[in-house]
């Protein structure tokens, strides 16, 4: 990867810190972390302090994963040609062993303190949740959603976009940037219109709500951006900073005044996020002596092991301060 891009695996890093910050977050203060409307949030800023307000935006990182999925499948199929295989390979090795590893960790802390595990899953894993979680359809019911880590919902939906973004590269290039940053935009209104007032026969609106067509339009997005970020001029300038700080702010408009449309707010302040990140980073990397080469490594190679371990991680750290560290330190 170039010079002039190598700020988008530093930001994949910073994508998976936000994501650690935010499920701490949700281990401190649990529904505090999820306001869907404009009191809840202040409140739980008053009563939490500013540092509430730095882990909040953690639940952001999802779509700017997303985006950021988007516009390295769209440089990369410049380079050589896409293969679904390769890609779902690439996602679900690491992911299987995930889940079968993953799950008897969690039976473990299942049986260490199921108080504090049944705040964040419903029930104890059961193989037949193992086999759903393997072959990444825990999203199609509500009842196997929150049974493997919660963290987990995100997997179906990059594997659904691996399937879907041949579709999506044959139509950008079948159409100006401008007419395909159109069709994305307009279809993710409509498919979000949809299923916000259920006109789907499907019994299970969860899955619909939860699918990688809900975050289409950022892929598509992404995918926009792949041709500008990779020209030999591209600055992320002023502009991109102001864009971004507007775009995080009408985001979270949408996400504490309308709840039921919170993937639109999400999809924003996704969007919003990289064009903050994107002047910082860039400008950075521009700084003589400050060391960012190694961020680049490690967003490269370790963000998506992060996504999928951390909870457990932290579930786990947190299970050991409470029952063995804490007594000591008393």
């Amino acid at each position: 990867m170039t010079k002039r891009i190598i700020w988008i695996d530093q930001m994949r890093l910073v994508g998976a810190v936000m994501v650690i910050m935010f499920h701490l977050g949700v281990v401190l203060w649990g529904d505090d972390m999820f306001p869907t409307q404009l009191p809840h949030l202040v409140r739980a800023w008053q009563q939490h302090g500013n540092v509430y307000l730095l882990l909040v935006v953690g639940d952001q990182a999802v779509p700017l994963f997303i985006l950021i999925s988007g516009l390295v499948l769209e440089l990369a199929t410049g380079q050589q040609t896409y293969s679904v295989i390769r890609r779902l390979r690439r996602l679900l090795l690491p992911y299987w062993w995930a889940v079968v590893i993953g799950s008897l960790w969690l039976a473990w802390l299942w049986r260490w303190d199921s108080a504090f595990v049944s705040q964040f899953v419903d029930r104890p894993v059961q193989w037949h949740d193992v086999v759903w979680g393997l072959l990444a359809l825990q999203n199609w019911s509500r009842d196997s959603f929150r049974v493997l880590l919660p963290a987990w919902w995100f997997i179906p939906l990059i594997v659904q976009l691996a399937l879907i973004y041949p579709v999506l590269h044959y139509v950008k290039h079948r159409l100006s940037g401008k007419q395909f940053l159109l069709a994305v935009v307009v279809f993710q209104l409509i498919w979000n219109l949809a299923v916000v007032l259920g006109l789907f026969v499907w019994p299970e609106i969860w899955f619909f709500y939860h699918s990688g067509l809900s975050y289409l339009g950022v892929m598509g997005i992404g995918m926009w951006l792949a041709d500008r970020v990779s020209a030999a001029d591209f600055v992320p300038d002023w502009r991109w900073l102001g864009s971004g700080l507007l775009m995080i702010a009408w985001g979270w408009w949408w996400i504490v005044g309308f709840a039921g449309w919170l993937f639109w707010g999400r999809m924003l302040t996704g969007i919003g996020w990289f064009c903050v990140l994107a002047w910082l980073l860039w400008r950075l990397n521009q700084v003589p002596g400050v060391w960012l080469d190694r961020w680049s490594h490690w967003g490269r190679q370790y963000s998506y092991q992060i996504y999928l371990w951390h909870q457990l991680f932290l579930w786990t750290g947190w299970l050991v301060w409470q029952h063995v560290l804490s007594g000591w330190a008393n």
